[in-house]
């Protein structure tokens, strides 16, 4: 047998062969793993885009308008007598509301999102969007405050309070979307 040939030296030679593949493999692993992260980074920063925001005002005029045909559905059964009825319509509206201030959030940050990079149309309308929209936040949690209340306490004045408390929250909201769709 020739030293070249021994087995030892093919064992050897294997190994090598193995230990190049595996570092290969690793190189590969890690540079995949290099280009997903770069992929996210990049997918966080195309996802701020005035459209966000559009999708956002479309989200919270859908929940809007269910919310007050709930609250329809829950003043029609208080006036009927069925205060069951109107009690489980009411969480119903404070689901919708909570959903509502949950969007309103995400708008408030698409907008200022938008803002800082720049992507608005009209600056002055995405500035007033921003104020309005920290507005109607503001009168939502006083709502959702007075719907927590009725659902506890019904009686007469719940409604009007209610009534009171949305008709003070639709005037920054609309003009918050309003104001986000011409920027």
């Amino acid at each position: 047998m020739s030293h070249a040939a021994s087995p030892s030296r093919l064992l050897s030679r294997r190994r090598g062969a193995r230990r190049s593949g595996s570092h290969r493999r690793r190189w590969l692993a890690g540079l995949r793993s290099a280009c997903l992260c770069a992929w996210l980074l990049f997918a966080g920063v195309a996802a701020a885009d005035p459209v966000e925001a559009l999708q956002v005002v479309q989200q919270l005029e859908n929940d809007h308008g269910s919310m007050y045909q709930r609250m329809q559905v829950a003043y029609d059964a208080h006036r009927r007598g069925d205060d069951a009825r109107a009690r489980l319509a009411l969480r119903d509206v404070a689901a919708y509301a909570m959903r509502l201030s949950s969007g309103l959030a995400d708008l408030r940050a698409a907008n200022q999102d938008t803002l800082d990079r720049g992507l608005y149309r009209d600056r002055v309308a995405l500035e007033r969007a921003l104020a309005d929209t920290g507005l109607a936040e503001q009168r939502l949690d006083q709502l959702i405050e007075s719907l927590l209340a009725a659902i506890q306490y019904l009686d007469p004045t719940s409604f009007y309070v209610i009534s009171s408390d949305a008709a003070a929250f639709d005037e920054p909201f609309l003009a918050a979307l309003g104001s986000t769709r011409q920027s």
